[in-house]
């Protein structure tokens, strides 16, 4: 039984689409894009917490109460990132799918296994998470014991933002471990077609992406006169996990393309070293009526091993992997130094 065979039979039933799957299938089916409705319904939240500070005259009535704001770019950003790697990794798949030899029923259960975060998983992580947050002290309204009404628009604030990452979280890694499954069923790989093969970098690119712009925020909002050694091994961090969630879902992949160059390279290597055998006895025989034709075969067969030594086994452009790490590691990384040589000098 071959890998992908095995893959295949362990899929399962058809995922049940619960609570969390049809919340966010229903922001993706929002006319025109979900983005604009996140923010606006975060925008409303974030109004109705200062409307009902304002009429209990805990804060001047207009004036914006700077905790209140706090939360809302953290929690827009969750939910705009799961939708967003939705929207990519169903564009992934489409490109991808051609590689797949499975039913057509199986290949729609794989596309919605690639989005769908099931309940169970999804109140786990919430409850782990809230018991995380409460145990370090990461939600705290204690500044607002005169003002309980706008320490309880701050507790639901941050409550919605702390499910917003727990969601995020659950999604990413479902997300990719369902990648290194889907890259596992594929049959045969085609060097000379990569496109399939690399469709899921994209994928996995932007969720680097979505993980190194919170390090990027991070480094921007860090006291730059006071760097803290916890501060720099933050950002390292971030950006070492975002480096492991664009290469560890596709590194399978990258055995499979390498093994298959390995066989495309020794067939070309015997079949050249077959005419350089006829023509060492066409020497030994004083016979050169065919050195041209095995001429021309030589230096097609040098062409094409060369072709193979070319061909890239890592499952994804080069095009993207530069522009992953100049667009969005970069910044990071010189922010880094920056704030080393700030605590140097």
């Amino acid at each position: 039984m071959t890998e992908g065979e095995l893959t295949a039979r362990t899929i399962g039933p058809a995922v049940h689409r619960g609570v969390v799957d049809r919340a966010v299938s229903g922001l993706e089916r929002l006319p025109g894009t979900a983005v604009p409705w996140i923010v606006a319904g975060v925008i409303v939240l974030a109004l109705a917490a200062h409307a009902a500070s304002w009429i209990a005259g805990e804060a001047p009535f207009g004036e914006p109460v700077p905790e209140l704001l706090l939360p809302t770019p953290f929690l827009t950003y969750f939910l705009v990132l799961i939708v967003v790697l939705d929207g990519v990794a169903h564009s992934s798949f489409d490109d991808f799918r051609v590689s797949l030899d499975e039913p057509a029923d199986l290949i729609e259960r794989l596309r919605a296994d690639l989005t769908s975060i099931p309940d169970i998983p999804a109140v786990v992580a919430i409850v782990l998470w809230a018991v995380i947050v409460n145990g370090g002290g990461g939600e705290s309204d204690g500044g607002f014991v005169g003002q309980p009404i706008t320490g309880i628009g701050l507790s639901v604030l941050w409550f919605l933002t702390n499910i917003a990452l727990a969601l995020l979280v659950v999604h990413t890694l479902r997300q990719l471990r369902q990648v290194g499954r889907l890259q596992a069923m594929v049959a045969r790989v085609n060097l000379l077609d990569p496109g399939p093969i690399n469709a899921f970098s994209r994928l996995t690119a932007a969720t680097a992406g979505g993980i190194l712009a919170i390090g990027v925020a991070f480094a921007a909002a860090g006291d730059s006169d006071d760097p803290s050694s916890f501060g720099i091994a933050i950002e390292v961090v971030i950006a070492m996990i975002a480096i492991a969630f664009f290469v560890l879902p596709v590194r399978g992949m990258h055995g499979r393309l390498a093994a298959e160059k390995g066989r495309l390279l020794e067939n070309a290597n015997s079949r050249l070293q077959l005419v350089v055998d006829r023509i060492h006895r066409m020497v030994d025989g004083d016979d050169l009526s065919r050195a041209d034709e095995l001429q021309k075969t030589q230096a097609a067969l040098l062409a094409e091993r060369d072709l193979y030594l070319h061909l890239s086994t890592w499952p994804w452009s080069t095009g993207l992997f530069r522009g992953l790490v100049s667009a969005l590691m970069l910044p990071i990384f010189i922010g880094i130094v920056l704030r080393l040589l700030t605590r140097v000098i």
